[in-house]
Parts: C-alpha cells; structure tokens; sequence
C-alpha cells in the first residue's frame, strides 16, 4: 500500500520551489444532532499545539441544540452557518463556498472534524508537518482510536479492493502498540480528522453528493488519486472517533450500495455495460441464495441495495463527467494501489479466526529485531502462526483432475452423444414445457394412463433442462462425464465434518470417485442411484453441522450461541432441501434417511446427552404455543444446544409435549 504515484505539483505552489507560502488551516467542525457529543469536541482544537487560524462550525438542521452549542464554544470570530439536513458532504461545500477568496500569498488546507470526533492536542502540527515535507501531498489523514476505549484502533488509513470494498485492514477491536506506525501513503484516508489542501478540495468539486454517507471519503481520495496528487496517513496525528455512532448510521445495506455506483463511477466506458450486469446478475444470484439459506431479509436487502446502486443514471453520468475532468493519470495506475484479493482473503480469515488483543509482539512498539513487518496487513503473523492454507486447495484440485481424467477415459464413448439413452435410462422430452408438464401433472402416460402425482424427479428434470436452456439431451453427456469429478467434489467437501487432514480428504474424494456402486449405476442408467451417491456426503455434513457436531477449525474462534443458532439452522435448512433431491433419486433410501435423522435428533436430546434443561426455556416457547415448530428459537441460549437445529428442537418439542408441527 505504500507505493506512490508521479504527483502533479499543486498550481499554488509552482509559483516557486524555493520559498514555499506559509500553510493557513480552517478548521470545519461539522454536525448534525450532536449536541451531546460537541462540547468535548470543540475544546480539543481550540487547545492545539498549533494554531488555527479560522473557525467555520456549519450544522445540517439539528434537532436538538447542536447550534447552540456550536456558537457558545466556538470562537468568537467563527463562522457559523446552518445547511440543509443531508450529508457530510453538502454541510462542506456551504462552508468552503462561504470562505473569503484564496490568497495567492498562503496555501490554505481545511481540517474536517466531525461532531464525534476529538484530534489529540498535537494531531494537527503532525498533519502541518507531513504536508510540508512534500508538495505533492494533498490530503492526510489521522489515526483513528475509539473515543471510549482510546487503546483499540478503529482506522489506521483506508483502502478499497476491486468491488470497491472500503477496508480499514485492521482487526476488530485491535490494540494499538504501534504496529501500524510505519504507514504512510496509502490510497485514502477517513474524513474524520481529513486535512485537504482548499484548492484540490474545489478541483475535485468536493464531496460526491451521489454517495452521502459510507464511502464518500473513499470517493473523495480516489478521485484526488486520478487528478495526480498523493494522499498519506500520518499515524502520530491521533483522532478519537465515536465508533459506535458511525457504525449505527452507516449499515451494510448502504455501504454496498455505495460499492456498486463507485464501482460503475470509476470503471472504463468499455466495461461499464458489462459490469452493470454482471452487477445486476450478481445481486439476483446473491438474493437466491440468501433465499435457500432462509434468510429473506438479508436477500431483499443486499439485492435492495444492490438495485439502488445501479439504477442512478442522472447521478451516475454527472459522477462520471466529473471524473473525466479531473482525471490526469491513467486508471491503472491507480488500480495498483488497491489491495488484492489474497491480502482481503489474509484479512478476511484473520477477522474469523482471531486473535487475542491482549497479546504483546515484541516490546509493543511495532517493530522487531529480526523480522520487520509490512504493516499493511496480518501475513506477517499469520504466516508464523499456521501453515499454508493452500495446500487443503491442492489436493481438492489434484481429486478432481484425477477423478475427470477416470471419468473420460470410461465414458469416452458419450462424448458428441445428442442424446443418452440405454437400460433405466430414457432421453428426455424435446422442450422445456413438456418436461414441466410431466413435473406438474397428475396424469402419467402409464400403459392407458393412470392418475398419479408427479415424480420428484421430474421437477429436476425440468430445473435441469432450464438451466441448459432447453437443450438437456445435448447437456446429458458432459453431465454424465461430471458424475464422478461431483462425487469427489462433494466427498472432500463432506469428510471435512469429521477430519481436517488434507491427506485423508483427498483419499476419501478418490475411493468416494472410484466406488463400483457409482460406475454400475452410470453403466446401467440408474441416474437416481447416482444422484443419492454425490448428495449423500454433503447431506451428512449438513446434517452433523445442525447438531454443532463437525470438527471445528484449528485455530478459529469459538462462536457464540446466537451464531451457533443461526449456523445451524442453515444447515438444517440444506439437509432438508438434500433430502428433498434425494427422494427423487431413491425412495427407500429417503425414508431410511428421515428415520436415521429423527433418531439422531431424538438422541441428541436425551438425558444424558446433554446438561438437564427445561425445553419450554430452551426453545423460548409457551406450552400453549407451536414452540421451536414455527422455526423460531429462542434469541439467548446458554444452557445447552437443544434449540440449534430443527431436528433436535423437534424432539424436544415431542418430549415437552408441545402440540403443532413443522
């Protein structure tokens, strides 16, 4: 992250390289219903070690008594005005449109502090001096800490990834001890405590007003990123932030609609059509997901937001003109400063896995005497403390080139087939509508006819023949081929319930492959049998992870109850759409199954197995009502894991004698 790009000198400084003008500083306190938050806020700059120049406090239509406060501990001789309620960004550019014409005889940089946040007495002389040690510095930024627990860091310098992800790659609540001192250019910093030079600030046309909240500081420094002017972190610059009241304002749902209109804001006018869909198809695919995951609300939201991002035309187009005029240096060069995906997959299962913050590296200051960390993510440490992860990848890879390589040398005669057809198998019917009507109909073409309802399978069939586009004898062969690569598949996926070892799961996927069941049931067109022998691994995953009973991950970090609860019932979720596609491939099979399930959940909940407990408690229920039955657990559970999963909260509904069903 530190690699800095040819800066263009600022016209206001290329009068001369000798004598550079003196640096003016207004500082702009900006608020909105932060009455409770301003007087500490507005003593910390009034106490710094250097100086300000001009006040400017602008609040966007409080409704508490922000205004109040803002002009009973401003200076006297401050600005102050009232903004439309909005945005950060509209509170701004009141501010800088009110200032007195720029003097030719001082450079003039702004100080943006919000109404949570609090700079350290001497942030702003180490903000004045980073700037001066370099004309091509336009905006730096502060070191964030958590205003209620100044030791854990909450932003150390910002960074994006390709989708656009604002990423502080720092851990949550990490301690400081110094270990991200080394920082400097990065590729943006947080508005919070910004320090912007007043000229690049109008350049730029200030904040977008397409993005008014999440994200707007990430827009502000990558345009300024394209316009040739350099943005640094100053970590000895300390701002305390009310972490809290930023994450209570800016939720998930708006910082992906920010990701997506900056991901079209910035993208070539070549790949703009084309990442609009691929954005468009992703945020369906995401919803349908979420749907089979049985988590309505997060798919509506995330396609909601998803949808708000793309649908902006006018928004859009003026973000775009405004790039294309300040524009000065190629994208690309700009896109090499981006964190790539392998250090956001680092920081991602970082984020998982966890660590103490309480741990100590070295003397706490950061640095080491025999190895130097990079400071821009957790490799460093990571790589010390577990091995690589990619191995695990490898041998899922080298399964799957083994068990396709079996699959075309036995089934070498299929390929080119239009069709297969041969001992319990029958090509399928030419269109898409016949084949959904054989799944809906209950009507079957048997001998004269008789009246039955329609086979589980055909409504595969008919899934199948849509994804293929009507073209399902054709698609037939290669999906014939693929049987035994999807055996692999899903036995390396399966035994990773019961076993980590790279070596055993690689083995399992191979002899799970090679099992003569499988090859009799393709050489004789039994195309259920084969569909039960891929989907069983994966149903027992599924079906050990709703009792919480797989291996947990070297390592990771223990999950709570409520996480528990919610991973469970995915899973529950999974082993019952499983189970459903297993019926279609063998009856016998399927009942045999629920039988083995209904025992599993039945012993689960024995006395015995498990601490005593009260089910009505666990399950959250009344014994007047349907209970864990409507899908509901109860939101805490400490005491035991009967509620985890909906076969075990079925038992325990049975014993406490709780009438309904699922």
């Amino acid at each position: 992250m530190g690699r800095a790009l040819r800066a263009r000198t600022s016209p206001s400084t290329e009068t001369s390289n000798l004598i550079r003008p003196p640096i003016h500083v207004t500082a702009i306190v900006a608020s909105h219903d932060g009455a409770d938050f301003l007087p500490r806020t507005l003593a910390a700059p009034r106490n710094q070690s250097r100086p300000i120049e001009r006040f400017v406090g602008v609040d966007a239509s409080s409704s508490d008594a922000s205004l109040e406060v803002l002009q009973a501990n401003l200076p006297s001789n401050a600005a102050l005005l009232v903004a439309e309620e909005g945005s950060l960004g509209l509170s701004l550019e009141l501010a800088v449109s009110q200032l007195p014409e720029a003097r030719q005889d001082r450079d003039e940089w702004l100080w943006i502090i919000h109404d949570d946040s609090m700079p350290a007495p001497d942030a702003l002389e180490h903000l004045t001096r980073a700037v001066e040690a370099s004309e091509s510095v336009s905006i730096a930024g502060c070191k964030l800490l958590d205003i209620d627990n100044p030791r854990h860091l909450a932003e150390v310098g910002l960074s994006v990834d390709r989708k656009a992800q604002r990423l502080t790659m720092i851990d949550t609540d990490e301690v400081d001890q110094g270990q991200y001192d080394g920082r400097g250019d990065y590729f943006a910093v947080s508005s919070a405590g910004m320090f912007i030079r007043r000229e690049v600030f109008e350049d730029l046309g200030g904040f977008d007003p397409a993005i008014p909240g999440r994200g707007d500081d990430v827009d502000l420094c990558w345009r300024n990123r394209l316009a040739g002017h350099r943005v640094v972190v100053v970590p000895t610059a300390k701002m305390y932030h009310q972490v809290e009241v930023v994450d209570s304002l800016a939720g998930p749902r708006e910082a992906k609609r920010s990701e997506v209109f900056q991901r079209l804001k910035f993208a070539s006018p070549l790949a703009l059509p084309f990442l609009w869909v691929g954005l468009l198809l992703g945020g369906i695919g995401h919803f349908l997901l979420a749907l089979l995951a049985k988590d309505p609300g997060h798919g509506f939201s995330h396609l909601g937001a998803v949808l708000r991002g793309l649908f902006t035309p006018g928004k859009l187009a003026a973000s775009r003109r405004n790039v294309a005029q300040i524009r000065q240096i190629p994208r690309r060069q700009v896109r090499k400063l981006m964190t790539s995906a392998a250090q956001v997959r680092e920081y991602r299962r970082n984020l998982t896995t966890g660590r103490d913050d309480t741990e100590v590296y070295g003397d706490g200051s950061g640095a080491d005497a025999m190895v130097e960390p990079s400071g821009d993510n957790f490799s460093d440490f990571v790589r010390i403390a577990r091995p690589p992860r990619t191995t695990a990848v490898l041998s899922l890879i080298l399964a799957l080139l083994l068990s396709a390589a079996a699959s075309l040398i036995a089934w070498r005669n299929v390929l080119g087939a239009s069709a297969l057809s041969g001992g319990a198998l029958r090509p399928f019917s030419q269109s898409t509508e016949e084949i959904g009507a054989n799944a809906l109909s209950w009507w079957q073409s048997i001998s004269t006819g008789a009246g039955a309802p329609p086979d589980n399978s055909d409504v595969l069939f008919w899934l199948f023949s849509l994804v293929t586009f009507g073209h399902a004898n054709q698609a037939s062969p290669y999906l014939f081929l693929a049987a035994m690569p999807l055996a692999a598949l899903s036995a390396w996926w399966g035994i990773g319930a019961v076993s980590r070892s790279r070596a055993v799961r690689f083995f399992a996927a191979l002899i799970w492959a090679f099992l003569p069941s499988l090859g009799s049931s393709l050489a004789s067109g039994r195309i259920g049998s084969a569909m039960v022998h891929i989907l069983l691994p994966v149903f027992v995953l599924a079906v050990m992870r709703s009792v919480n009973a797989q291996v947990a991950v070297e390592g990771a970090k223990p999950k709570t109850p409520k996480q528990q609860s919610v991973s469970a019932w995915t899973a529950s979720a999974s082993a019952a759409l499983l189970l459903w596609a297993i019926s279609a491939g063998s009856m016998a099979f399927f009942m045999t199954a629920t039988v083995l399930v209904y025992a599993l959940a039945l012993s689960s909940a024995a006395p015995g197995s498990q601490p005593v407990v009260d089910p009505v408690a666990c399950c959250g229920v009344e014994p007047s009502s349907a209970g864990c039955r409507t899908g509901r657990p109860a939101p805490v559970v400490h005491r035991a894991r009967c509620c985890d999963s909906v076969f075990a909260c079925v038992a325990v509904a049975d014993a406490a004698g709780l009438p309904g069903s699922i």
